[in-house]
């Protein structure tokens, strides 16, 4: 197994596995190779412990030992214990190793990997510098094709809008120059250092307006604080007021639903009085139906006996006259007794009615 790894050890670290750029010239990877040699160097290691392992350790009899000197004996024994060291910790480093192929494995397809990731990107490159070169050229072609030529630089100089379009820049021109020497020599005029007056004089100049500054920013803020504190107070103030109103209209409302109880104990009453007034008022129209019938009975009575009578004296007729303005009488008296009826059930009515508008609103 060693030595197929050592092998394909070799193949990979090969100069033909390399990558190569796109001009020929081969690009080695400093860092990969000196891994390569560190992971081969640890190969050689691996073989060269698997030689010494195939080798038979010596073992001496007991005949042997008895007959070798004292100190040969001790530097014997000294000499395998050594020996065991060494095997125990081959032992350990074969679990190292075998992690380290395993590193070794796994290092080597990141290599593949981003080996062809480079030339891929190197293809990818190569598209990006065409394009970029296809693109540079058609802007240099665009940018000759928008520089005017010397015949049509002359024409547009004989074009009179060209003219005076010419003409008020030299004139704005001239105004900006003679502006900006204006203002240098302004500026040159007020130079000044801390050691003269003028500089003195600016700088107390500029202490007296901090301090102004500061005193303007403290009446602003105490301004705002008092205002804060004002529309706070009228805040409160608003809110008591809307805390009594909201109280006055509980109360009103409670007076409003007392009112509406003692209303509808009032209608129940005057409903009652309204039925027993229509039962009144019915048996009354009853009476006046049967007296209406009886008195038209008594006119069909009278006229049968006016007719009967016809032949008696002046007195009958006198005694039937005297009846008939009895029965008139009785009739206005009945007809008179229906008209209070109807006015007394009027004010009643209009109450009831008068009521139900007050419950209503």
């Amino acid at each position: 197994m060693a030595d197929e790894v050592i092998s394909g050890a070799d193949k990979v670290g090969s100069p033909d596995a390399e990558p190569k750029a796109e001009n020929g010239n081969a690009e080695p990877n400093l860092p990969a190779a000196n891994e390569e040699k560190k992971c081969d160097d640890l190969l050689d290691e691996d073989t060269a412990s698997n030689i010494s392992q195939t080798k038979q350790r010596i073992a001496l009899t007991d005949e042997q030992k008895s007959k070798l000197d004292s100190d040969v004996l001790g530097l014997w024994t000294e000499q395998s214990t050594y020996v065991d060291n060494l095997e125990l910790q081959i032992s350990s480093k074969d679990g190292e190793i075998r992690k380290l192929l395993d590193l070794l494995t796994q290092v080597r397809k990141q290599l593949t990997e981003s080996q062809h990731r480079q030339r891929v990107l190197a293809y990818n490159l190569s598209n990006k510098n065409q394009e970029l070169n296809e693109v540079q050229s058609q802007l240099n072609t665009m940018v000759q094709a928008q520089v005017p030529s010397i015949a049509a630089v002359r024409n547009a100089m004989y074009d009179p809008v060209v003219c005076t379009v010419v003409q008020k820049l030299r004139e704005e021109l001239s105004a900006t120059k003679t502006k900006l020497e204006e203002t240098q020599n302004e500026l040159s005029a007020w130079k000044f250092t801390p050691d003269s007056n003028t500089g003195k004089r600016l700088m107390a100049k500029c202490r007296l307006l901090y301090q102004e500054n500061e005193e303007l920013g403290k009446v602003i803020s105490s301004g705002r604080i008092a205002k804060l504190e004002g529309e706070l107070a009228l805040q409160k103030s608003f809110s008591d007021e809307v805390k009594k109103s909201q109280s006055e209209l509980d109360e009103f409302l409670q007076e409003l639903d007392e009112d509406v109880e003692g209303m509808q104990g009032t209608i129940y009453f005057l409903q009652q009085q309204l039925k027993t007034a229509k039962d009144t008022v019915a048996t009354l129209t009853q009476e006046n139906n049967t007296l209406k019938k009886s008195i038209v009975q008594n006119q069909d009575e009278s006229r049968n006996t006016e007719r009967v009578w016809d032949s008696e004296d002046g007195t009958r007729d006198s005694t039937l006259q005297a009846e008939k303005e009895e029965n008139k009488e009785e009739n206005e008296d009945t007809s008179e007794g229906a008209q209070k009826d109807e006015s007394n059930d009027e004010p009643l009515n209009k109450r009831v009615k008068l009521s139900k508008e007050e419950t209503v609103q």
